[in-house]
């Protein structure tokens, strides 16, 4: 199981030119969200303050992770980094003691 950093950004192309109607497909993205977060395949989330854009870290597979943000597309691109640890880390420096 890996940690995974996914960058967002919404699909300005995409969204409705009424304010009334962004609103509602907000509504319905944010619900998504709160969803996500409440089942755990989502541990946290924000969004850039002024831009369409943000992040989320997930804990899981390949594949969960693939299904989590399939979700929201079109509507929405990522950019996701599988992350890390310190341990993982200091495992490949030892490659270069």
């Amino acid at each position: 199981m890996g940690i995974f950093l996914i960058l967002w950004e919404a699909d300005t192309t995409k969204l409705p030119i009424d304010r009334k109607e962004i609103g509602r497909g907000n509504e319905l993205l944010i619900a998504a969200v709160k969803e996500d977060l409440k089942k755990g395949r989502i541990k946290h989330w924000g969004m850039i303050l002024g831009e369409a854009a943000g992040y989320a870290v997930a804990e899981g597979d390949k594949m969960e992770i693939s299904k989590t943000i399939n979700q929201y597309n079109p509507f929405i691109k990522f950019k996701v980094n599988e992350l890390l640890s310190i341990d993982e880390v200091a495992e490949v420096n030892k490659d270069l003691l």
